[in-house]
């Protein structure tokens, strides 16, 4: 009896050692040729969260901000890398023999990038730089923007005009329509609040401010909006049952006004910081960053939340 225990005991500590051992894979190690299939392969989450594509796109690194394209064949996000955790923007191709390894993005590397931002056909893709502003070579968070060549991204990117720049936004989510909501920085990074701005005439309109109950001046920031606006999912330091998750949701109700924000807290339990909710362009998975790393979970958890009018 003794024996067959010890045993027992052996083959659960070889199997935790080689679980660990793929675990801990870098993806300079991995095939990526039998990464095939949407979202790099990975078994599709239910309503509770796990760890997105662990050692190819949630490293030991710090990971956040994910965006993709309409298709889901181009996946883009923030990495801070190297000692100095130097913010670069990677990207994740699938293409005919399987996904390719994540590499930092032609137009990111030199300078901080960090929130990229695909537009709603992937033809450009917006995001906060610390490079020099053309207008005044002060270095300064500003948006640019790339677009899509018969060659690759276009380069050098191109900064964004009034009302997102000089160092008036960060983190930009778009509807089908061009609406951009984004981080106002306006009264200082404490402060921050949720803005709209519509492209109008050719041009993007001033900020409008999604006041309450959005905007309370507790931090509301790096919102995502849905493509048909019908809701929007957001950081904010209110109060809150799960201390960990910063993440609210809120819908857009008939009369057009918006429905009083609920902690996603209450949908899953986080032990690290939770934050910097988007859902995949099929409207299929919401993703989010808990501690370092991404999280994934069937985005159908967020029904849950609407208000009675909205319920089918």
């Amino acid at each position: 009896m003794h024996i067959d225990r010890l045993l027992c005991l052996l083959m659960i500590v070889c199997l935790l050692c080689a679980y660990q051992s793929i675990e801990a894979q870098e993806p300079d190690s991995l095939n990526f040729s039998v990464l095939t299939g949407p979202y790099l392969g990975q078994e599709p989450p239910d309503t509770i969260p796990v760890l997105f594509a662990p050692g190819i796109i949630s490293t030991d690194e710090c990971e956040y901000a994910i965006s993709m394209t309409p298709d889901g064949k181009e996946i883009y996000f923030t990495r801070e890398m190297g000692p100095n955790r130097n913010r670069n923007i990677l990207v994740t191709r699938w293409e005919e023999d399987g996904w390719t390894k994540p590499e930092i993005a032609s137009f990111s590397g030199r300078v901080g990038d960090f929130y990229p931002c695909v537009s709603p056909e992937g033809n450009q893709i917006y995001y906060n730089s610390f490079r020099p502003s053309k207008r005044t070579l002060e270095t300064v968070c500003d948006i640019w923007f790339v677009e899509r060549t018969d060659s690759g991204w276009s380069f050098p990117p191109i900064q964004m005009e009034k009302p997102f720049n000089p160092n008036k936004a960060f983190f930009i989510s778009m509807t089908k329509d061009w609406t951009i909501y984004t981080t106002d920085l306006s009264k200082g990074f404490d402060s921050t609040q949720i803005a709209r701005s519509r492209w109008v005439d050719g041009g993007y309109s001033d900020y409008e401010i999604i006041g309450s109950p959005i905007s309370t001046f507790n931090r509301d920031r790096h919102p995502f909006i849905a493509p048909d606006e019908s809701y929007i999912i957001f950081d904010s330091n209110r109060k809150r049952d799960v201390i960990a998750n910063w993440m609210f949701i809120s819908f857009r109700l008939p009369d057009d006004s918006w429905s009083e924000p609920q902690p996603l807290g209450q949908l899953f339990k986080v032990k690290a910081k939770t934050t910097m909710g988007v859902v995949s362009p099929d409207g299929k998975y919401l993703f989010f960053k808990s501690g370092e790393d991404f999280y994934w979970v069937d985005a159908k958890i967020l029904d849950k939340l609407k208000p009675v009018e909205l319920r089918e």
